[in-house]
């Protein structure tokens, strides 16, 4: 399990260096409805500490004994919630949903882990969970290049 938890940080890791990646392309004088570059950062201002929060507890779930996850896992669920209600612009819907999938499957990885399923399952549940991850870090920069 902790490699597959290695590997899921590292995907939520490489989402908080990408909040300073991808700049993007000169603002227009009219821009699109949705596509506002001030819109996503706003988002982004309110995205970002709940991801690294997420991230932050995700580690300390990795390192706590199964019989002591309840209450991490329950923060973890917590702060998932807090996520899903944020507004995001149009633009960031698709990753704002990457995110928030990402976020269930880790928590459905931990319930199975402290329900004893196999490690198959689990390890099933972290891999879709980075997946889930990777997708949003890549449709926030396709959002950055394409906000004006």
């Amino acid at each position: 399990m902790r490699r597959w938890l290695q590997v899921w940080l590292l995907g939520v890791i490489l989402l908080a260096i990408s909040g300073c990646g991808l700049a993007g392309p000169t603002a227009t004088p009219t821009p699109e409805p949705g596509y506002s570059k001030e819109e996503l950062e706003a988002y982004l201002e309110l995205a970002q500490p709940l991801l690294d929060e997420f991230n932050d507890t995700l580690e300390i779930a990795g390192s706590t004994a199964r019989i002591a996850l309840a209450p991490v896992v329950s923060e973890l669920r917590r702060i998932q919630r807090e996520f899903r209600r944020l507004e995001c612009p149009e633009i960031a819907k698709t990753a704002h949903a990457y995110f928030s999938d990402g976020m269930d499957f880790g928590i459905q990885a931990f319930l199975a882990f402290m329900a004893q399923e196999s490690d198959a399952e689990v390890e099933r549940l972290f891999k879709k969970g980075r997946e889930a991850m990777d997708k949003g870090i890549m449709a926030l920069n396709i959002a950055r290049v394409e906000a004006r």
